[in-house]
């Protein structure tokens, strides 16, 4: 396990102190709370314009108008209100508040319909591919093509996080067994993804051309890179993959466009349709999906295991095959 990291930000208001205490006992427990850590901070500078001295000097009202001046969506809103929420019961259970001041603000959040991710198919998966090893290479870039295409393919075919993928060093990649070592994941867990033969000679190419553009190669460096030893960046993969949908035409009807974190519920959905194919238990799978995926428990893989057309095709056909001379009887 890695140490928790360290805070990034300043806290001066008189709460400072306790908003410090807070986020390293969250980051203790294994939470990374980085956005909340932002959050805190925002609320800390408030504290200071508005002069709240003392734990007396601070009300409900006062919450309510700093949310009130918050440009984010309402469900951003509500999780912010809840963060506040959870520090102030916090203080209070330790006897430096006499009350919460922000019970009852936002804590409700709008009635939203339930979010479906884009469930890409193979064929997309493969044009959108094609059309990265097309793309245009910068001067401040010069192997976007071959670091986009490389990272898609792991994404979809490993079914890693973006930040799992830009975070790789050169030494977490062993060829020769061909593994992947992830580190600094939710909960600073850590684990081994093995990839097979094409995703060797994917990532094998990209390694002896990053040499040879960024040479040399050393243990501690980024494996994916941007500018020189730069670490490529998510927003730079996100940019890219707008381009690419732009390209391909993947522009589904609805309010959300497909992200890049699709790739890696497409890539649960498409293992789940292959064991179906191949006449696997899957019940007797999931586990091992999990652990794939890095999730702590399967409930959390069961987040990406979007039912689609093809799936309940298969679901069907097994169970016909199964039960259908018994529906046959029952029906004759």
């Amino acid at each position: 396990m890695t140490a928790p990291e360290k805070l990034s930000l300043s806290f001066t208001s008189p709460f400072g102190d306790e908003m410090r205490d807070y986020i390293n006992l969250k980051r203790s427990l294994g939470a990374k709370y980085r956005t909340e850590e932002g959050t805190l901070a925002d609320f800390d500078r408030f504290l200071r314009s508005e002069a709240a001295l003392s734990a007396a000097t601070l009300t409900q009202d006062m919450v309510q108008r700093w949310l009130a001046a918050m440009t984010c969506g309402p469900v951003t809103l509500v999780h912010k209100a809840r963060l506040l929420h959870r520090f102030f019961d916090h203080l209070v259970s330790r006897g430096v508040m006499p009350r919460n001041p922000a019970c009852r603000v936002h804590l409700r959040p709008p009635a939203t319909k339930l979010f479906q991710p884009y469930i890409f198919s193979k064929e997309e998966v493969a044009a959108i591919l094609e059309a990265a090893g097309k793309l245009h290479a910068y001067r401040r870039f010069p192997l976007r093509p071959k670091t986009v295409h490389t990272v898609l393919a792991i994404l979809y075919g490993l079914g890693l996080r973006l930040g799992e993928a830009c975070r790789l060093q050169v030494s977490d990649l062993d060829l020769g067994r061909s593994v992947l070592s992830i580190r600094d994941t939710k909960f600073h867990k850590a684990r081994l993804v093995p990839f097979g033969p094409r995703l060797k000679t994917c990532l094998a190419r990209y390694v002896n051309r990053r040499q040879t553009i960024f040479p040399p190669l050393r243990r501690d460096d980024p494996l994916f890179v941007a500018s020189g030893r730069c670490c490529l960046s998510q927003q730079a993969m996100r940019r890219a993959f707008r381009t690419l949908l732009e390209v391909e035409r993947i522009n589904p009807h609805g309010p959300r466009q497909p992200r890049l974190h699709d790739l890696r519920h497409s890539f649960a959905v498409h293992r789940l349709l292959r064991w179906y194919r191949e006449g696997v238990h899957v019940q007797s799978r999931l586990s091992h999906l999990s652990t794939f995926m890095g999730h702590i428990d399967i409930k959390s893989t069961q987040v990406y295991l979007t039912v689609t057309t093809e799936l309940l095709d298969e679901a069907n056909a097994r169970f016909h095959t199964r039960f259908g001379s018994l529906l046959e009887e029952a029906n004759s």
